[in-house]
């Protein structure tokens, strides 16, 4: 029952970072929740899935023109809106990737790759991701991840976003 409303509260916060955006057609995998989201007039914009566990929460997000993004956050968190911060993305033993991530009004950290195949297909491989931003120093467990990633493409070419390939 916590997970779940851990997940929910994913979701609420992912929504709230979009602003005010519509999640429709819900979905539920081992570990992770998502939803596709319809913008102010009722098109589509993106999906999204979420994992929540222990008050972080972590998201994917692809839109329709497949660009792709990675939201960290927390509620405890305090990072200043709008503000940058030099972030480091470890894949289990790869070599860090060194990121600029931009902070939401949300207590949310936001990463944007654009169309970046090659990270997604790392993270659909990986067992950890680790991030590491100034006080900030996580490890998510990527159990799930392949499946989260893979709805999360299906969703988007559901609610009229290109075709992506998957690798």
């Amino acid at each position: 029952m916590a997970r779940g409303l851990a997940m929910v509260l994913g979701l609420s916060l992912l929504a709230g970072a979009a602003g005010a955006q519509q999640a429709v057609d819900a979905f539920d995998l081992p570990g992770w929740s998502g939803a596709a989201y319809l913008d102010r007039t009722g098109a589509f914009d993106h999906c999204a899935v979420t994992s929540a566990v222990g008050g972080v929460t972590l998201s994917f997000r692809l839109d329709k023109a497949q660009n792709f993004r990675i939201e960290i956050g927390a509620e405890d968190w305090r990072l200043k809106p709008g503000g940058d911060y030099i972030t480091k993305l470890v894949i289990d033993a790869r070599e860090p990737l060194q990121t600029i991530a931009s902070a939401g009004p949300d207590n949310r950290l936001a990463i944007d790759f654009g169309p970046d195949d090659d990270f997604m297909k790392a993270l659909r491989n990986g067992l950890f991701l680790r991030v590491l931003a100034e006080h900030i120093g996580l490890s998510f467990s990527l159990t799930g991840s392949a499946a989260a990633l893979q709805r999360l493409s299906s969703c988007v070419v559901e609610h009229g976003g290109a075709a992506k390939a998957s690798g």
